[in-house]
């Protein structure tokens, strides 16, 4: 059963670097001269295929040590589980430049429990709960469990045409390709390609499609409060899936995105593309009645 068990929770060595370079800390656990068991949190570095740690007092030279770090990815709506992602190092630190030891990372090791334990249809209600509840950290936590567990039927509202996947939480991974198709539109001219790409790691709502391929090929964004106002920005498809409805299918996932349904007011702003909107209920602002009088004003910064 363990061995099972330690093949479905596996996490990609890519993925464990990842989270162990975006870890604030790490807990160390070894011992002391005497044999006492000791631990505690330890600051450290990577650098290239080892890490640097640095505990004075706690980590020492040639005395096995075990380093570790948890990140909780969502506590399920029932409160029946808490997914999450863990990596551990085990090794015999070696003598650095002080107050640092350093150890190899070739013995580091991840698993993430995201439900894979589920059966499919079992794991699909899941996310569309976690869709349905719509906590900050939910859209995220369904994709990473399908990614763990690519074999889950689709949730209903990440359903779209057909030869594409729609994704209710893009991340790091799809920056630069979101940049490509976005970069040359006409709302993004001139800007310099960085604050295109920090203007959606930046965003609260990041939605998406890949095709089957994985290529990303449509990308849409939202900021707001959750509650008052929310603007939509960037809504972009690849040429190649234009006048196939999966413009309509971005749109519709995130104004159903949690940090979106909520706002009592969503705006935008687009030059050729009404139709679409209007799909949605959206009017030209100059048609809805002001309760006061008001002018619109633009602090612009270079």
């Amino acid at each position: 059963m363990a061995e099972v068990e330690s093949t479905i929770f596996a996490m990609p060595r890519e993925r464990a670097l990842w989270l162990l370079t975006g870890a604030p800390g790490l807990h160390l656990a070894t011992t002391a001269p005497d044999g006492t068991p000791v631990g505690g949190e330890a600051a450290f570095l990577v650098r290239g295929g080892a890490i640097r740690i640095e505990a004075p007092g706690l980590a020492r030279a040639g005395r096995p040590a075990v380093l570790t770090a948890r990140r909780r990815i969502a506590t399920l709506p029932d409160g029946s589980a808490t997914w999450a992602e863990r990596i551990r190092l085990c090794g015999v630190p070696e003598p650095d430049e002080p107050p640092f030891v350093r150890m190899s990372l070739a013995g580091l090791e991840g698993e993430s429990r995201l439900g894979q334990e589920l059966a499919p249809e079992a794991r699909r209600t899941v996310l569309e709960r976690l869709w349905g509840r719509g906590l900050p950290g939910d859209p995220a936590a369904i994709e990473r469990a399908r990614d763990a567990s690519p074999g889950t039927p689709t949730p209903a509202f990440l359903a779209g045409p057909a030869g594409a996947h729609l994704v209710c939480a893009l991340g790091e991974c799809d920056v630069e390709a979101a940049v490509a198709l976005l970069a040359d539109e006409y709302w993004n001219a001139g800007l310099p390609r960085g604050v295109v790409a920090a203007a959606q790691l930046g965003s609260c709502a990041w939605v998406g499609a890949r095709d089957e391929a994985g290529r990303l090929v449509a990308s849409a964004r939202a900021i707001g409060d959750r509650a008052k106002v929310a603007w939509i920005y960037d809504v972009i498809v690849h040429p190649e899936w234009r006048g196939r409805e999966l413009g309509q299918a971005v749109m519709r996932l995130l104004l159903d995105h949690p940090a979106v349904r909520g706002a009592r007011t969503t705006l935008l702003d687009t030059r050729d593309a009404q139709r679409l909107y209007q799909r949605f209920g959206f009017v030209d602002r100059a048609t809805v009645p002001r309760q006061y009088p008001v002018t619109q004003m633009v602090l612009k910064r270079a």
